[in-house]
C-alpha cells in the first residue's frame, strides 16, 4: 500500500481514482486508512469483491466497520458490479454467476 500512497500524492485536485477487482478493495482500504492530501472528484470500484462475513475471507482485506466515515467527505463512491453472467460476488455477498 505504500506504493499506492506515493502515487496518490502526485495526483492533481479533482482526480478520479479507480480500482478493479482486488485492487478496488485495496484502494478503498487505503483511502479509509489515510485519506489523500488532494481533493478527489470520485472513487470508482469496478467488480471489487465483498470481503467479510458472507463474502471473501481474508484478514488482509478486511475493511473497517466505519469505513464510510473514514473516507474523504463529500466524494462520491461509484460501485460497478461484475457484468451479468460472470463469476464474482456483489456487496450483498450473493454469487453473481
Amino acid at each position: 500500500m505504500e506504493r499506492g500512497r506515493g502515487e496518490m500524492a502526485v495526483l492533481d485536485d479533482d482526480a478520479i481514482v479507480a480500482g478493479h477487482s482486488v485492487g478496488g478493495t485495496i484502494l478503498i482500504r487505503a483511502l479509509g486508512e489515510q485519506p489523500p492530501e488532494r481533493e478527489l472528484a470520485a472513487i470508482v470500484l469496478i467488480a471489487a469483491p465483498f470481503v467479510g462475513a458472507d463474502g471473501w475471507p481474508g484478514d488482509e482485506f478486511e475493511l473497517p466497520r466505519d469505513l464510510g466515515a473514514r473516507l474523504p467527505h463529500g466524494v462520491p463512491v461509484h460501485v460497478c458490479a461484475p457484468a451479468s453472467g460472470t463469476a464474482g460476488s456483489n456487496p450483498a455477498g450473493r454469487s453473481t454467476s
